[in-house]
């Protein structure tokens, strides 16, 4: 998800912004928040698979399977994705 900001939110030539943080709750979940500038790619911009998120949700599935909460949301020029992990087994 770093990665993704890194890549997809940064331009050359317009203002752009990346804000993360991360923190842990007394209950035990571990809060991820990043938000960055969104430049939609172009129609001709072929770069990048697409599967990387994909990924990193398969991922969580094995090793958090129902103990994971991801939303992911673009508004105006911004996206921004929130991760809450419960790390205590029920």
């Amino acid at each position: 998800m770093i990665e993704n900001a890194f890549k997809h939110g940064i331009s050359g030539d317009k203002p752009s912004f990346i804000d993360i943080s991360l923190s842990e709750t007394p209950d035990g979940k571990i809060e991820f928040v990043s938000r960055n500038s969104y430049y939609p790619k172009s129609e001709a911009d072929k770069s990048g698979s697409g599967i990387g998120l994909g990924l990193v949700k398969k991922r969580l599935e094995m090793a958090y399977p129902g103990r994971y909460q991801w939303d992911s949301e673009v508004t105006g020029d911004t996206y921004s994705t929130t991760l809450i992990i419960n790390t205590k087994e029920d």
